[in-house]
């Protein structure tokens, strides 16, 4: 009796297995299928803010602005000011070489400021922002100007923060 028992459940196994088969590839690979199909590549990106040091920034904050692109292309941006907030209030802003408004992102960064000019540590997770996952990511946005000189870009990003002050969007190794 114990070997028929066995002989039917061995059955019933094949019966089910057969009925189960498929030949939607999605359902073949389960193991190996994502539920995210965007795939960029990760990237790192800085804003260097320091009126000491020549061509990192305009303006007198002081600070650094960090962009962490996932492979899904979300950006994460944060950072700290050390001084150049001494009024309390300022604005955040991505734009291009040309000053055109990319983003303004004062609102979702929600700064907060400290008692001696700077800002308390910040990050937040964008997914609208990229920064060079397509065509509208922060390192490659163009801006149609007039070259004037050889070695002017056109091409990239900067961050505006506070009154006046500005850096360029980087890529770090």
């Amino acid at each position: 009796m114990k070997q028929f028992i066995n002989l039917m459940f061995l059955l019933f196994l094949i019966a089910v297995a057969a009925a189960l088969q498929t030949s939607d590839q999605s359902l073949a690979n389960v193991l190996d299928r994502r539920t995210e199909p965007k795939k960029c590549p990760c990237a790192f990106a800085g804003s260097i803010f320091d009126p000491f040091v020549k061509d990192a920034s305009k303006g007198s904050a002081r600070g650094f602005v960090s962009y962490a692109q996932d492979e899904l292309g979300c950006t994460i941006i944060s950072g700290q000011f050390s001084k150049g907030f001494e009024d309390k209030n300022g604005t955040f802003r991505i734009v291009d070489k040309c000053d055109n408004l990319l983003f303004d992102i004062s609102k979702e960064l929600d700064v907060k400021f400290s008692e001696d000019g700077g800002t308390k540590a910040f990050s937040v997770k964008f997914e609208n922002i990229n920064l060079n996952c397509d065509s509208n990511g922060l390192l490659l946005v163009e801006c149609k100007i007039k070259s004037y000189y050889k070695r002017q870009s056109a091409s990239g990003a900067s961050m505006q923060a506070g009154s006046g002050s500005s850096a360029n969007i980087d890529s770090l190794p």
